[in-house]
């Protein structure tokens, strides 16, 4: 009998106030004690974005607080205006999200409200895959142009992610339009690709080793610059066509966070959103030998040549810079900047050498310059150069635009420059 067939039968009538508040809590008892029944089947969904966990379905809906991008969470009820009421299987607890923020997934490993998870057999591969239709064969693709990976079939909807050239992909489902619904291993989520981008695949790698997380080294936390030719952002530290993101070229700014072994005892240091590039693809400030209050930068010449700014013993900024050649090296010692001009013509003859003579030159509109030593060398845009971090200068630290100028709205008159 429930709790209001007891109070009814107490044979006392009720005024009506009385009547409201018993229905209030009443209410209120039910919304906290019972939960959602779940389906046979359970629906997933992953966020593609950090996003709100509510209290409610409506705009008075006070934040429990944010859920991290790629979080799983179970469907408990069909969706109610824009928001999903669902099952969160990190916190054990329900919450209300926006519907715009998830699209479609497969289960998380060993993921329900009344099971407790079950460790997965390191002999086992780390990605297993959805549970497929009866009768229906997986298959594999992958995407021969950079694609997009959207949240469903419709024209109209969000994308998940942004795909790289040559991922692989399993397919769930027949095809049923111009968008195939396909499984993810590498982000072990569901979502839809653009047929006119896919063709057939070998399985992913995912599917055919044991993925451990890396084992940590060291904290870095230093901003640091890619070095050379070949270098290639990977979303695993592995060297497999499959991890590769993209390219990035000679002295692209990177964020280190940590150095890390890889299973098979590669180094690699992780860097921006937890991706990966190779130790010796990466050049890192070195621990400085000196130290100001305020302001300074920090120059070590061995190859490729890095400049770091600090702020106290911060390193705020780095960049690869070209160096003096042999013959005009770049000069050790401690100096400072005594002199700024932001644009000037740099004319060889101003220091002995003939214009039309070996080593001459005569360059116009050289931007952000900032000179530390009486004989010239100075920090200045290089445009005529793109061998950023190896020699190619008479003693001045040649740096790109964009680097220049930060090391010029950033130092001033008086910073002190540490060249070794």
């Amino acid at each position: 009998m429930s709790n209001l067939g007891v109070l009814f039968r107490l044979g006392r009538p009720l005024s009506s106030s009385s009547l409201c508040v018993l229905l209030v809590f009443a209410f209120l008892a039910v919304a906290m004690w019972t939960a959602p029944a779940m389906a046979d089947d359970p629906i997933w969904v992953q966020a593609h974005r950090a996003t709100d966990l509510w209290s409610g379905p409506d705009a008075n809906a006070v934040s429990f607080g944010r859920a991290a991008q790629w979080s799983y969470f179970m469907i408990a009820a069909p969706q109610q205006g824009s928001r999903l009421y669902v099952w969160n299987p990190q916190t054990k607890n329900y919450a209300y999200i926006d519907a715009s923020s998830v699209g479609p997934s497969s289960a998380p490993l060993a993921a329900s409200p009344t099971a407790s998870p079950t460790p997965t057999p390191t002999a086992e591969p780390v990605r297993r895959g959805p549970q497929l239709p009866a009768g229906y064969e997986e298959w594999w693709v992958s995407n021969f142009v950079e694609t997009k990976l959207w949240s469903s079939r419709d024209p109209s909807a969000s994308p998940l992610w942004d795909v790289p050239q040559f991922r692989r992909f399993m397919v769930v489902e027949p095809q049923d339009g111009d968008r195939m619904k396909v499984w993810s291993p590498e982000k072990d989520s569901i979502g839809y690709l653009d047929v006119a981008d896919i063709g057939p695949s070998e399985p992913s790698i995912f599917m055919k080793m044991d993925i451990k997380p890396p084992k940590v080294i060291k904290q870095i936390d230093l901003p640091a610059r890619s070095v050379g030719s070949k270098t290639i952002l990977r979303s695993l530290p592995m060297v497999q066509d499959e991890a590769d993101i993209r390219p990035i070229p000679n002295n692209t700014r990177v964020m280190v966070h940590r150095e890390v072994e890889a299973s098979d005892g590669s180094r690699w240091f992780e860097v921006d959103q937890g991706d990966f590039l190779k130790t010796d693809e990466v050049r890192v400030p070195p621990s400085p030998t000196s130290s100001f209050e305020g302001k300074w930068i920090d120059v070590e010449l061995e190859t490729p040549t890095i400049v770091t700014a600090y702020e106290g013993s911060k390193a705020v900024f780095s960049c690869l810079a070209i160096r003096g050649y042999a013959g005009t090296p770049t000069r050790p010692g401690t100096f400072q900047i005594f002199n700024r001009v932001a644009n000037e013509t740099m004319d060889s003859q101003t220091i002995g050498i003939p214009r039309d003579g070996p080593g001459g030159y005569l360059l116009k509109n050289v931007l952000y310059t900032q000179y530390f030593t009486g004989d010239g060398a100075s920090f200045h845009y290089n445009y005529w150069l793109g061998t950023f971090g190896w020699p190619g200068s008479h003693g001045c630290l040649g740096l790109n635009l964009e680097d220049s100028k930060w090391l010029w709205d950033w130092a001033s008159m008086g910073t002190p420059v540490v060249i070794r």
